[in-house]
């Protein structure tokens, strides 16, 4: 059984899909039937042009099982053999205002696409939801397989007795919501460390503020992991997420996560966080004076973490996809 698997054009900045699909290869290279080649598109997909040319490499040098593995859909409808897509988020398209534009990207990236594979693969239900909202679509050809965490993270140990007021954010965008996190924790004594780069709006709003706060910029899992392990908690009360991967991995060290009430946050967190509304920076503010104040609270969402994480293991995400590969057959 051979499959290949699909990728962008590697862009330094942006690497989560590589290594949910490098995590899912080296864990079924393991099988003995399993053999998966990885193939990058030549182009990054910045015009038309390289948008022909990378659909012309895949036409040619593709056979048997095919996975597209985010992106670039726009080569399923050319691949040669069965094809499987993962659709991540619609974070892009949703982004898109102009009218021309948006109706080329739909017609590339997911009409024709969604039309052409045999199988398409969401990562969580709620964007299984969107696409059956976005588009007219057989829904027997959607299945819903989460992103798994790094099992790395399980052999850390959270350091206790650290600082308790130091806080992790991670992500820099928009959805993430810092603006109003940046509100909520106006007065407290807190140390946020912020994994990204933020606008010059937040950053302006952190002085204002008076907020401290350390920068961790372009990090190895190692440097988050050690994030993981010495703050108090994980603040992500993002406004959109394709599936909200920093929740498992700060259950997987046994960090105390404070996450939105809104999917998918709340199906991947299930009953280990706090849920708090995204948009009331009160809510916000509350949940990070509970979690610094009440340790049985803390002991609890912890318990229940190490609990949840079970759902999201490699070993059982990577099943999941051999089941797909082996119904293409």
């Amino acid at each position: 059984l051979t499959v290949n698997f699909w990728f962008r054009n590697p862009l330094k900045e942006y690497f989560s899909i590589e290594n949910v699909f490098n995590g899912v290869a080296n864990d079924l290279q393991n099988e003995a039937e399993v053999s998966i080649q990885k193939k990058h598109v030549p182009f990054t997909s910045t015009s038309l042009k390289t948008v022909r040319k990378n659909i012309q490499f895949a036409a040619k040098n593709s056979s048997g099982i095919n996975h597209v593995t985010g992106d670039i859909y726009y080569i399923t409808p050319y691949l040669k053999g069965k094809k499987i897509i993962t659709i991540h988020d619609f974070v892009l398209f949703r982004r898109t205002q102009n009218f021309f534009k948006k109706q080329v990207f739909k017609y590339l990236w997911y009409t024709q696409p969604i039309k052409a594979a045999d199988i398409i693969t969401v990562i969580s239900p709620q964007i299984k939801k969107e696409l059956l909202d976005l588009f007219t679509i057989d829904e027997n050809k959607v299945k819903v397989i989460p992103n798994f965490y790094n099992p790395y993270y399980t052999s850390l140990k959270k350091i206790t007795n650290q600082i308790e007021n130091k806080i992790l954010f991670i992500g820099d965008t928009e959805n993430k919501n810092l603006t109003r996190v940046i509100e909520a924790l106006h007065g407290l004594n807190i140390d946020l460390h912020i994994v990204g780069n933020p606008s010059i709006n937040d950053t302006k709003l952190l002085a204002k503020n008076n907020i401290k706060y350390q920068l961790h910029i372009n990090i190895t899992d190692a440097e988050l992991g050690t994030l993981y392990q010495t703050s108090s908690m994980l603040l992500f009360p993002s406004l959109y997420e394709g599936f909200g991967l920093p929740i498992i991995e700060a259950q997987a060290v046994g960090l105390p996560v404070i996450t939105s009430n809104i999917q998918p946050m709340s199906w991947v967190a299930s009953e280990a966080a706090i849920l708090v509304n995204p948009n009331n920076v009160q809510a916000i503010r509350e949940a990070v004076i509970s979690v610094q104040n009440n340790i049985e609270l803390v002991q609890q969402i912890v318990t229940n973490g190490f609990k949840n994480i079970q759902r999201f293991s490699l070993p059982q995400i990577s099943q999941q996809y051999l089941q797909c590969y082996q119904q293409l057959q």
